[in-house]
C-alpha cells in the first residue's frame, strides 16, 4: 500500500529528494494521496491516462477529438496559449474541451499552470518512466509470484523427468552411468 511504500521511501533516504521542488507524476490516483501526504513533493497527473478517461467519457456522444490537440493543450506554455488551444479543441469536440478544462487543479495537469507556480517538470507530462517499465513487465505483472514459481517448478520437474528417462534408457542399453 502507498502508506507502507512511503515509509520505505523515507527509510531509504528518499525524503531528501522528494521535496517541494520535486514533481511526482502518477496515473490512477487510487491511494496515491497517502504517498503524497508523506512528502512535500508536487503532485502531477498522467495526461496519457487523462486522455483515455476523456475518450471513455465522451464515448457514444458522436463527438471525438484529435489526441494531438489534447497534448497541445497540456503542453501550452502560457495561460493565453492554453485558452487558444482549448478553443481549437472546443471547435472539434465541446464535450472533450469541457472535460479537459474541468480537471482541477490545473497545476497538476497543465504545463502553463505548473510553470506559473514554479514547478519544474523537466519535460515529464505522464508517468512515462513507470509506463516504460510496465511495457517491459506486462507478462510478469500478469504472473503473480506464486504462479511464476509454479511455472518454474513445473519446468524444472519436466527437465528432470527428461534427464531421468534418458539415464534409464542409457542403463537399459547397457551403458555405465559413470566411467
Amino acid at each position: 500500500q502507498y502508506e507502507y511504500f512511503a515509509a520505505q521511501c523515507h527509510l531509504a533516504g528518499l525524503s531528501r529528494y522528494l521535496s517541494a521542488a520535486t514533481l511526482i507524476v502518477s496515473d490512477r490516483q487510487k491511494g496515491i494521496k497517502q504517498f503524497h501526504d508523506a512528502f512535500a513533493a508536487k503532485e502531477g497527473r498522467c495526461f496519457n491516462h487523462i486522455i483515455g478517461n476523456c475518450q471513455k467519457h465522451i464515448s457514444g456522444s458522436g463527438q471525438s477529438f484529435n489526441v494531438a490537440m489534447a497534448w497541445a493543450l497540456q503542453r501550452a506554455p502560457t495561460e493565453a496559449e492554453y485558452k487558444a488551444q482549448l478553443l481549437r479543441l472546443k471547435r472539434q469536440s465541446p464535450l472533450a474541451a469541457k472535460y479537459f478544462n474541468d480537471l482541477k487543479p490545473h497545476n497538476q495537469v497543465y504545463q502553463y499552470a505548473m510553470t506559473a507556480e514554479g514547478i519544474a517538470t523537466h519535460g515529464f507530462k505522464t508517468s512515462q518512466i513507470v509506463e516504460g517499465l510496465n511495457g517491459v513487465f506486462v507478462k510478469a505483472r500478469f504472473d503473480a509470484p506464486y504462479r511464476l514459481n509454479a511455472r518454474i517448478l513445473k519446468w524444472q520437474g519436466k527437465e528432470l523427468q527428461i534427464r531421468e528417462e534418458d539415464m534409464e534408457k542409457w542403463i537399459k542399453e547397457g551403458h555405465p552411468i559413470t566411467k
